[in-house]
């Protein structure tokens, strides 16, 4: 049951990486963050999932003039 219960969760994380990355490749950079933000606690510290979180907060940057919201944008992406 545990094994599939991995290979579920797993499914389900890769599903929600292409979503992401279909809402990535369009610039739609806070609705991939809102994806791959469920994909997380599917799949904790795993390097790529962390990786397109990053990617979407520093990409926010760009997208906004206000320098605070700059500086915890840019936390958030290192964090």
């Amino acid at each position: 049951l545990a094994i599939v219960s991995a290979t579920t969760s797993f499914a389900n994380v890769d599903a929600l990486l292409r979503q992401g990355d279909a809402l990535d490749e369009k610039n739609q950079n806070a609705a991939a963050l809102e994806v791959y933000l469920k994909a997380e606690p599917l799949r904790p510290n795993d390097a790529e999932v962390l990786r397109r979180i990053a990617k979407q907060y520093a990409q926010m940057i760009s997208d906004t003039s206000d320098r605070k919201e700059k500086i915890r944008l840019g936390r958030l992406a290192l964090d």
